[in-house]
């Protein structure tokens, strides 16, 4: 799938692609669902991004204004540059409304093959997840996109904070349990040293925290090396399944790969699932016994309950302290400080150490001097005993400054020398005002 940046009619090219996509993918379902599309989940990757598009949407930096550290720029969150390695030329996205209609194409299928099929929700932007319900609504399949940033010239893969938040609000809007929630993408998770074509494995631990128990992927083109689950205490596991490729060439194939495929058979209760491996071989498909699963050519996964989110009611509809701090972080970088304060303010005593200081910095950015006393005295770091003086001087109550300082010395070990010159500036603030 895909046209190349030379291509004379990249347009045509990609909606050829797709009606013979269109027509491959109708044989298989009518074959296997006597044609009900909604059983069908698919998921888009690196190939269903529009190259041309993207390209057109950039254009080459002058040399005057190329920045003095060009991977520094490069690495930035929300980043527009792009380096192209082939003409060793940094480019800039100049229209993002081109640019963010890379996937369009894509999305135009989605919506000629499903129809009014009765999925539950397709995807109304290039970023959001396709959701399906199975088995009578005790499952929900989520296939997300993981080509979020991704381009002809960043090949890294990556799914939007916010299509995972905003996926979860819509979840709670509708206050209906699922037995499972499996998540699908695209891109591997781990990868070589020197590829960068692969998922921050953080946002799987984001999946993890909205209920998700098992994960496929592809893109690899091998299922031997990446079944396995990550792990949080806190929130339970999610096996992660990875697919080889069924119709992959030779030359994309990884060496001693053949053309492979998964049958997933989940457990009745869902709580596991026996993963079974597919290769061809003389004749047709085989089973694909693997060294890695004691020559097996299956392998069984479990995961724990996700916890119940029918019926919570933090402020923000029940996002969980983990969506809240990436709702924060996102409004943080936009320099909404209001929303982080109202995001953050309700579940302060449950945050960890990150998601604490971003209140912090958000409370002392607006100057809400007020929030900083209220969620941070007594101060459980001598970071906090600095932020509680300064909020309490700005409040022109110095004695509440100078009683911090003491704190920090008797039970945080805040050095004398830093108590002296903490308490000279109290002084010196007193007497100005």
């Amino acid at each position: 799938m895909g046209a190349r940046l030379d291509d004379p009619d990249p347009g045509a090219t990609i909606r050829a692609q797709y009606r013979q996509a269109e027509e491959l993918l109708g044989e298989i379902t009518e074959l296997l669902f006597g044609g009900d599309r909604s059983q069908v989940v698919i998921c888009p990757g690196n190939h269903d991004v529009d190259w041309c598009q993207a390209r057109a949407s950039m254009e080459i930096v002058p040399e005057a204004d190329i920045p003095a550290d060009v991977y520094a720029a490069l690495a930035e969150p929300g980043s527009l540059l792009r380096w192209d390695w082939s003409d060793c030329a940094l480019y800039r996205i100049v229209d993002p409304i081109a640019y963010g209609g890379r996937m369009d194409k894509y999305r135009n299928f989605l919506n000629q093959f499903y129809g009014d099929t009765g999925v539950l929700k397709l995807p109304a932007s290039g970023d959001d997840p396709l959701l399906v319900e199975l088995f009578d609504r005790r499952v929900l399949i989520a296939a997300f996109n993981s080509c979020w940033e991704n381009d002809c010239y960043r090949r890294r893969g990556g799914i939007k904070p916010e299509a995972i938040a905003r996926m979860h609000l819509d979840l709670l809007d509708q206050a209906w349990e699922y037995d499972l929630r499996i998540a699908v993408w695209h891109h591997s998770t781990v990868g070589p040293p020197s590829a960068d074509d692969y998922l921050n494995v953080e946002q799987v631990y984001a999946l993890i925290d909205n209920g998700f128990r098992l994960g496929l992927h592809g893109h690899q083109h091998r299922s031997e090396l990446s079944l396995h689950e990550l792990r949080r205490p806190e929130y339970g596991s999610l096996a992660v399944v990875s697919a080889g490729s069924l119709a992959a060439g030779h030359a994309e194939l990884p060496r001693g790969a053949n053309r492979q495929y998964n049958i997933v058979e989940l457990h009745q209760d869902l709580t596991g699932a026996r993963v079974h491996f597919r290769e061809i071989e003389t004749g047709g498909f085989g089973p694909r016994r693997l060294n890695s699963f004691g020559g097996r050519s299956y392998s069984d996964v479990f995961w724990n309950v996700a916890p119940s989110i029918v019926g919570t009611s933090i402020d923000s509809h029940g996002l969980n302290q983990s969506t809240m701090v990436n709702s924060a972080e996102t409004a943080f970088q936009a320099g909404d400080d209001e929303k982080v304060l109202a995001l953050l303010c309700p579940i302060a005593s449950e945050l960890d150490a990150y998601g604490r200081r971003l209140l912090a910095d958000a409370a002392t950015r607006a100057e809400n001097w007020l929030i900083v006393i209220d969620h941070y005295y007594p101060p459980s770091s001598i970071a906090e005993v600095a932020l509680v003086v300064k909020a309490a001087v700005r409040l022109d109550d110095f004695e509440l400054a100078r009683s911090t300082v003491r704190y920090g010395g008797e039970n945080l070990g805040l050095p004398s020398p830093q108590q002296v010159e903490l308490r000279d500036w109290i002084s010196a603030e007193e007497l100005i005002r």
